[in-house]
């Protein structure tokens, strides 16, 4: 099966479908030993990324996004120049992405920002209208736009969270929510990224949109779990949909290459 959209195509309606899953994976991901550490303040230190030969760590990954977003925000109000400029930055400079934007596709990008901004103040995402071009390269703009409530969709956030859907319907026993949480993988380049079995990997325009949507839903739902649990730590801040982002990004990085979910089974 793949993702449906829901009626109505709300971040509640969404939720109540997902609920027990965010619980589970909230309590699953702080067991998750990385380099004998455990917990989602130690999985959000263990981020790393390499910028052009540079070595960013978490503190260095949250204040880029938030200058980025900031350069972003300021460049959408101004000419299609200042803006692609903004967007390159995001994608090629900071996110390693070979291929840069192109003019061609601002119309797109800047409908896509302006529905993005309009629709995390609403209740509905007009979810269809969405430029989809590249998510992975398209969704780190989507993220910046608004890191309150939009994330980025790539290879390794999208391989994390299919280890974690699989858990949770191992653990459940059943396909729980299958139409709102099976995740297709997102297009990996460099060292590539295996999809978990049972998961898609190549798919539609239309996919990858909804993917999007609801695993910045779920980033969201789980910040908002991580901020009223007395046990997690906040990290200098309260926890926000890209903190979560960061610690897929790092599961997904340590789980990229295996077919099967590595979270523990039912007996």
């Amino acid at each position: 099966m793949a993702l449906t959209p829901i009626y109505p195509f709300t971040e509640d309606k969404y939720a109540e479908g997902t609920g027990e899953f965010v619980d589970w994976a909230v309590c699953q991901v702080g067991t998750v030993d990385i380099g004998g550490q455990t917990g989602w303040l130690d999985h959000l230190k263990a981020y790393g990324w390499d910028i052009g030969g540079e070595k960013h760590d978490w503190t260095k990954g949250v204040s880029e996004r938030r200058r980025l977003a900031r350069d972003l925000r300021e460049a959408a109000k101004g000419k299609d120049a200042e803006l692609l400029a903004a967007v390159n930055s995001i994608v090629v400079d900071w996110g390693g992405i070979r291929k840069r934007f192109s003019t061609h596709e601002l119309p797109g990008m800047r409908a896509s920002l302006a529905a993005l901004g309009e629709s995390a103040s609403s209740e509905t995402v007009e979810w269809a209208n969405l430029y989809e071009g590249r998510i992975a390269s398209v969704s780190k703009v989507y993220e910046m736009y608004d890191l309150s409530y939009w994330t980025i969709y790539d290879s390794r956030v999208s391989k994390a969270l299919q280890c974690l859907v699989q858990g949770w319907w191992d653990v459940s026993r059943y396909d729980a929510g299958e139409n709102l949480l099976r995740f297709p993988l997102a297009p990996a380049q460099g060292d590539a990224v295996k999809k978990l079995v049972g998961f898609p990997e190549r798919t539609s325009p239309d996919q990858y949109k909804l993917a999007f949507v609801y695993a910045s839903w779920l980033a969201k739902a789980i910040a908002e779990r991580l901020e009223v649990d007395s046990t997690v730590e906040q990290p200098g801040e309260p926890w926000y949909p890209f903190h979560v982002e960061m610690v897929m990004f790092t599961l997904g990085g340590l789980w990229r290459h295996v077919q099967t979910t590595p979270l523990t089974k039912a007996p």
